[in-house]
């Protein structure tokens, strides 16, 4: 048998042939004669060199050297210390030392250990181009810290050798650029956070081992001729990030992957798990996690799917796709823009653990086929607005549908939407069940005007313009619906609002929530002193006084400088919360003080609630203006909900922030004397002209324009590197003057990789830009060296951009005088950083892509879009950044209150399943199975078929009837309510006598709208007719005719009249030839 000594001839040959075959010179062979327990790198006496270029020890530290470890026993440390030699210069890579290869060779079982030494900050294992570590027979516990050169032409390649395991011990591995193969044995990942930018591919019967924490490389890869046997596996507790933004990353797996820890996807590309040569689902039973990238299992000629055991958690904008029908145990997660896909013909199926009772909740979509819930252990509530065409099967367990912006622990809301109810809650056109009604005392003084949604409630400055609160309130109620917290329960009071100053009285006292007493902590006010609305004030005690200071610690008071920020025409959203004696103020999504009562609330059942008015008659305390959206919940909003509730009522615009110097939105390309430009809309004209990378002006631009969300924007190409100057020779300072504040903005579709300069000079010395940085993956401010940052995981695209790919609002502002750079993604603050002097140099003023020079050159061209560049001559306020969000519209097109199911779903309910609509209003294709459908709280449900459903429609929601709809609902056993959608009922002769629905709950209708004839053209079907609308324990609905009409009008020459009755609990209508009544009984 060949001994250690005979093996480190035979490396030390093998070196000089392998360097011969690479193209790369190796100067020799350090061979280890230290100590066998190991001991310094540094140390020249513990080398011998090998070399046939007559370089010693010290010199081959300074050479492209192998290091042969070959005589090193069982458990030995080799620390490294060196700082010259092997050490890793963050400038020229002239004159380092580059380690071309390590040998270490043994016997199974034995471990050898490179530990990091006192000087760790600069003492880097450097691997040349390319390099290798062979380890054979036993284990290489590399600790030490190392890095490829960054100065290397790519692509970069070390190779893993041997039979034996290379296990990875440090938490940074920098291969820049690089792949590392795994030729033989195995790799093993322990607690590595971050193998920058490095594509890591198995051969052929190699294996890779996550044992430890949280581990991350730009891509995994194996070509599809790799034997089954190729694996990578996770440990439970283990995880993997594959990275995709990363500029070596290729998307493609053909391995097995194997262990149940969690495999994650991250990065904004798309990831590819194949099926090569392996039978049957990957073996893999962890977690699939897909943050802001995508992963698939198969393609549609191979599908293949994962073992029934993983589960699927999507965060951010992440997509899992599936080719194939796919069970999984659990589906969970936040986010947004992404969900998990199957084909149109399969089914995604979450079954839940034998016996666990758990439950989650799943915030993306559903997309593609069909989708089940099974598990009788299972509670799964989905929240995302999904978009799969199949059907949605309640198997076993139950299935939530809760819409996001939809309010659980609503009491009372007040929408004034209808002319003749402004004091009723309303959703759409119809009362909701919670019958909080309001009532006022001079009618004449209120009128409706457009709102923040819909229409809004006009006080128009009359002194008696109060709407007060009619009947008691219980102290605790059978059901919450239509009661209002009292005692020291926790609330939150919402309402929009826009004041006309000048009709106001001295000091507006415009909502109230009391019982008559001063003091105690019985009530609370909303506010504004003598100053008219330069303050806001919510106080809980001695709120009619004028002077804040009488008890200011029962108070939140926020003064905005001047009355022109709540009169400057336009909606301000305020929220007030309590919740543990602290109470809190918020307006426009942002929190404007707390402060701690000391005591507990304590507002009596029977307090009085009022908008516009202290009292009747009172000039002093009326308000005048605009009131829109009030709510009342039983529970405080968090900080997020506040915003949220803000953010989703987008104005078009918001006059209040100040006007940009310059706009492009890129939706008209102009042709001005053969010159192609965009036209700013600004006040200073700076028009945009197209340059490609080379710096000469093209007549025709290398990007394309496309539509999207009602205009156009500039996709920029992944070949020809355009960027955009503004015409005329205008530069940055011109832009951006030296020494002054402002802010850019911009929605921007993010690429793979690359750079996109949102603006900026081109260069990378000094001076200010905004841009995304692909490695890592980053918008950044550059301010000099320093970097102001938005997070990594809010990045989203996908290998370039997919159509659907979602845009985000970056903002980035400079105060010059407060000297803070401060960067918001979608208007939420993200970094700042302080005492920073930003300096703009006299350049070209540059948009779009553009290679930089310096230390930051990027071979790969971006795949990007860029829409609504802004710049201001100020920085926005994080508050103004917030507003300024509200005003885009971006995402992929989705609404905040789309509905959860999918109006192209056939839901299906099987016996002993439910299907769960908690909040929200929710629409099915149809309804079939003999399962339960439960409809609580404010929340409505509603579909086109029920005729094969024969289970039970409960709850205290409302069951709808939708417009148009002819086909009866099934007559199950129906105990909520059934409501009349909108203003349009269709009745058949044919069917005169079936309700359109049958319920032991009220029957709502609404005050106005059309009854439609829909087999009018049959002679005699319609006059003197007697037909049932529906069947229930009550009716609910207008008193009169009035605001109902017939289609047609006429029958044979006669006017269609009619009377609605409810008799017997049946609504019925009776049709009439000529004169018009309602009666309701």
């Amino acid at each position: 048998m060949t001994n250690k000594t005979e093996l480190a001839t035979v490396f030390a040959a093998m070196a000089m042939a392998a360097g011969a075959a690479f193209g790369v010179s190796c100067d020799g062979t350090n061979v280890w004669i230290g100590p066998v327990t190991g001991g310094s790198w540094k140390d020249p006496a513990n080398w011998e060199a090998k070399t046939t270029k007559g370089y010693t020890v010290e010199q081959l530290f300074t050479r492209y050297t192998v290091y042969d470890f070959s005589s090193l026993q069982n458990g030995a440390v080799v620390t490294n210390d060196y700082e010259g030699g092997n050490a890793y210069n963050e400038g020229s890579s002239t004159g380092n030392t580059f380690v071309y290869g390590l040998v270490f060779t043994g016997s199974t079982g034995d471990t050898w250990t490179i530990a990091d030494g006192t000087v760790i900050d600069k003492a880097r294992i450097r691997f040349c181009e390319p390099s290798y570590i062979d380890v054979t027979g036993g284990t290489l516990d590399f600790r030490a810290k190392m890095t490829t050169s960054i100065d290397y032409p790519t692509p970069k390649r070390t190779y893993k050798r041997g039979n034996g395991t290379l296990r990875w011990g440090w938490p940074s591995a920098y291969f820049w650029e690089s792949t590392f193969y795994v030729n033989e044995g195995t790799e093993v990942f322990t607690n590595n956070t971050a193998f920058v930018t490095c594509k890591h591919e198995l051969k052929s019967g190699a294996k890779l081992l996550v044992t430890y924490g949280k581990n991350r490389v730009g891509c995994l890869y194996t070509d599809n001729s790799v034997s089954a046997s190729t694996t990578a596996e996770i440990a439970e507790g283990a995880t993997l990030d594959l990275a995709t933004s990363f500029n070596s990353y290729a998307p493609n797996f053909y391995g097995d992957l194997l262990g149940a820890g969690t495999l994650k996807v991250s990065g904004g590309g798309s990831f590819a798990f194949q099926k090569g040569n392996k039978t049957g689902p990957f073996s893999f039973a962890g977690l699939l996690r897909a943050w802001n990238a995508d992963m698939t299992f198969g393609t549609a000629s191979v599908p293949v799917g994962v073992n029934p055991a993983a589960s699927v958690s999507i965060d951010a904008s992440g997509r899992v796709n599936f080719t194939d029908n796919q069970s999984v145990t659990y589906l969970s997660g936040a986010g947004t823009d992404g969900g998990v896909s199957v084909p149109s013909d399969k089914t995604l199926t979450v079954t839940g653990a034998g016996g666990v009772s758990t439950s989650l909740v799943y915030a993306a979509r559903l997309a593609g086929g069909g989708f089940t819930k099974d598990g009788a252990n299972l509670n799964l509530t989905l929240t995302g607005a999904s978009r799969n065409s199949g059907a949605t099967r309640v198997k076993a367990g139950t299935l939530a549908l809760k819409s996001t912006f939809a309010r659980p622990d609503l009491a009372a809301l007040w929408s004034f939407e209808d002319a003749d109810d402004m004091g009723v809650e309303r959703r759409g056109a119809a009362p909701l069940r919670m019958t909080n009604e309001l009532t006022f005392t001079t009618a004449e003084t209120l009128e409706l005007v457009p709102g923040v949604a819909g229409q809004a409630l006009r006080f128009k400055g009359g002194a008696t313009d109060a709407l007060k609160k009619k009947g008691t309130i219980l102290h605790k109620p059978a059901t919450a619906d239509g009661k209002l917290p009292s005692g020291n329960e926790p609330f939150t009071i919402s309402f929009w609002l826009r004041p006309d100053i000048a009709g106001c009285g001295a000091y507006p006292n415009f909502l109230r929530f009391w019982d008559g007493n001063w003091s105690g902590l019985k009530g609370i006010w909303f506010r504004t002193p003598s100053d008219t609305f330069r303050s806001l004030v919510m106080s809980t005690e001695q709120g009619w006084n004028v002077k804040q200071t009488n008890d200011p610690s029962r108070a939140v008071v926020v003064d905005f400088g001047s009355n022109t920020y709540l009169g400057d025409g336009n909606w301000h959203h305020v929220a007030g919360t309590y919740a543990d004696q602290v109470i809190t103020l918020y307006v426009d999504g942002v929190s404007r003080g707390s402060n701690n009562l000391g005591a507990n609330m304590n507002i009596p059942a029977a307090a009085q609630f009022r908008l516009g008015n202290y009292s009747t008659g009172d000039p002093n305390h009326k308000y005048a203006g605009d009131i829109d959206e009030v709510q009342i919940l039983r529970r405080a909003w968090t900080a997020e909900e506040v915003a949220a509730e803000y953010a989703a009522k987008r104005p078009k615009a918001d006059a209040s922030l100040p006007e940009p110097v310059a706009r492009w939105t890129f939706d008209a390309l102009v042709d001005e004397g053969g010159t192609k430009l965009f036209k700013d809309s600004g006040p200073n004209g700076w028009d945009l002209v197209n340059t490609p990378s080379n710096g000469v002006y093209v007549a025709n631009p290398a990007m394309t324009y496309p539509e999207d969300l009602g205009g156009r924007y500039a996709a920029l190409a992944a070949t020809a590197g355009p960027y955009l100057r503004l015409k005329g020779g205008v530069t940055m300072t011109d832009a951006l003057p030296q020494g002054s504040s402002f802010t850019v903005c911009a929605r921007v579709r993010y690429p793979a990789n690359g750079i996109v300069l949102i603006i900026g000079d081109g260069t990378s010395a000094g001076s200010y830009r905004l841009g995304y940085s692909g490695c890592p993956r980053n918008i950044v401010a550059y301010v000099g060296a320093n970097t102001c940052t938005l997070s990594e995981t809010s990045m989203y695209g996908g290998n370039g951009f997919s159509p659907d790919a979602a845009w985000q609002l970056v903002t980035a502002t400079y105060d010059a005088k407060a000297k803070t750079v401060r960067t918001f993604l979608d208007g939420v603050l993200m970094d700042d950083l302080t005492d920073k002097t930003v300096t703009i140099n006299p350049t070209d003023l540059s948009f779009g892509t553009k290679t930089l020079s310096g230390a930051t050159v990027y071979g790969d061209l971006p795949y990007a879009g860029i829409d609504e560049l802004r710049v201001y001559d100020c920085a926005l306020e994080p508050d103004e950044v917030v507003r300024l969000a509200r005003t885009f519209r971006y995402g992929d097109g989705t609404d905040a209150d789309d509905p959860v199911l999918s109006a192209d779903s056939p839901v299906i309910v099987d016996a002993g399943a439910t299907l769960e609509a908690t909040d929200g209003d929710h629409a099915a294709k149809s309804v079939s199975g003999a399962g339960k459908i439960s409809i609580l709280g404010t929340a409505t449900f509603a579909a086109e078929d029920w005729s094969g459903f024969t289970g039970t429609v409960s709850g205290n929601g409302a069951l709808l009837v939708q417009k148009g709809q002819t086909v009866p609902l099934a007559a199950v056993n129906v105990t909520a309510d059934a409501m009349f959608e909108d203003d349009t009922v269709v009745l058949s002769r044919a069917s005169a006598a079936t309700p359109l629905v049958k319920t032991s709950g009220r029957v709502i209708l609404p005050n106005a709208g059309t009854l439609k004839l829909a087999d009018s053209s049959k002679p005699g079907a319609w006059l003197g007719k007697t037909f049932v609308i529906a069947e229930g324990a009550s009716y609910e609905g207008p008193t009169d005719i009035a605001g109902w009409s017939f289609e047609p009008e006429a029958e044979a020459g006669k006017p269609i009249c009619g009377a609605i009755k409810f008799v017997g609990g049946k609504l019925i209508l009776q049709t009439q030839g000529g004169g018009t009544a309602i009666v309701v009984r």
